[in-house]
């Protein structure tokens, strides 16, 4: 199932349909990716750039990283002539620019031999989010000014095209297809002069290395299909310390003052509320936990951390040492699961800001062990994001498998 159709559910509940199809709401928070609209010049460039996939995932994923990281400022993302085969983050002008002179430099190096299709090639697709999820990891260093000693072209890919996409087969498909596209290109390289792209973001054995052993360290072990060959347990560890590094940055921990950043770290300023927009479709309580549930299988953990409400991580995973939630225990409790599902689920109790959701749900263990548990779940509204969020859950009562 394309990106765009997998997360629509998920983002409109969270963000409201208006915001996911780039309009902007009156009082909306200063910190957010926007997509700016510039028809580029070049027909190729246009034409990758109107690719259905290819423009729904730039507005899904822009979305996606406004919700996740508390960003004190805005990031624009543009499609234009940069007179150059390039494409780069502009700190000055806090702009992600995707050049049409490079698009269509990918259109013409990575295609396969043979008459030209009238759309892009999926290795072109790829390559071109790749890239564009890469930028995005180059924007959030600057803008978040995270103290990173490492080479940044790492950095940028664990952020921007790991930490967003792990857990989700068909991304990691897309960040694998296209890094590999691009390694395999920058082994012949053209002139820097005549391509600032390989200049500026170098490819390295290194590099590779590094961005597929922090996707294998995203799975659990023995569940990395394709990257067998990443050594599992130094891949977990280097996975686990960005999520541990990056905890702080998320828009919930932060903005709710639980998670403190790290010691160098500036804290961006808390953005105001958004008023609910009057004409927004209400949410669905028992929707919002079916997806709760689905990312969990998907092992999207960074996601559904941020629909658990403070109170709940505060009476389930407080705290560590310097009093922050324990967000590495939640993971791991959920690792050992291979599966969860929702058998039946409804409102119980509803009030205008707290819903109380009855629901049989059956755990798979890894071990082999299934259970089916009753529990009562109380939803309360996030005014912020109008989305529903998992303040509490009553211990499971043992219930009998069906058959």
């Amino acid at each position: 199932m394309p990106l765009h159709l997998r997360l629509l559910p998920w983002l409109v509940s969270l963000l409201g349909l208006g915001w996911l199809l780039g309009i902007s709401l009156p009082g909306a928070q200063a910190g957010a990716f926007r997509v700016l609209e510039e028809t580029p010049r070049d027909p190729i460039a246009a034409a990758l750039r109107q690719h259905p996939q290819v423009d729904q995932d730039l507005r899904v994923w822009t979305a996606i990283v406004t919700e996740f990281f508390l960003l004190p400022t805005d990031v624009t993302v543009t499609l234009a002539p940069c007179g150059r085969i390039d494409a780069f983050y502009s700190p000055a002008q806090r702009q992600i620019r995707l050049c049409e002179e490079l698009l269509t430099y990918y259109a013409r190096v990575l295609t396969p031999p043979g008459p030209r299709p009238a759309a892009p090639a999926p290795v072109v697709r790829d390559a071109t989010l790749f890239t564009f999820l890469h930028l995005v990891g180059h924007a959030l260093l600057e803008v978040l000014d995270l103290p990173v000693t490492g080479p940044r072209e790492e950095a940028a890919d664990a952020i921007g095209a790991v930490f967003l996409v792990a857990g989700s087969a068909e991304d990691e498909r897309t960040v694998l297809a296209g890094s590999a596209a691009l390694f395999q290109r920058s082994r012949t390289p053209e002139p820097p002069q005549e391509v600032p792209w390989w200049a500026l973001h170098p490819w390295t054995d290194q590099r590779l290395a590094h961005l597929r052993c922090l996707l294998a360290g995203s799975h659990p072990p023995q569940q990395a299909p394709g990257l067998d060959d990443a050594p599992a347990l130094p891949c977990r560890e280097a996975w686990q310390w960005w999520q541990t590094f990056l905890a702080p940055y998320l828009r919930l921990s932060a903005a709710s003052g639980a998670v403190p950043p790290l010691p160098s770290a500036p804290t961006p300023a808390a953005p105001p509320p958004v008023p609910p927009a009057p004409d927004a479709a209400p949410l669905a309580p028992v929707e919002s936990l079916r997806a709760y549930y689905d990312a969990l299988n998907e092992r999207q953990y960074a996601r559904t951390w941020l629909q658990l409400a403070p109170q709940f991580k505060q009476t389930h995973f407080c705290c560590e040492s310097d009093g922050s939630f324990q967000f590495l225990r939640y993971r791991t409790w959920w690792e050992r699961v291979a599966r969860v599902e929702v058998l039946d689920a409804r409102v119980q109790e509803r009030q205008p800001q707290v819903v109380v959701v009855r629901a049989t749900v059956r755990y798979v263990m890894h071990s082999g062990t299934v259970t089916q548990e009753r529990h009562l779940f109380r939803l309360v509204a996030d005014p912020t994001t109008r989305r529903w969020l998992i303040a509490d859950q009553t211990r499971g009562v043992l219930q009998p498998r069906t058959p």
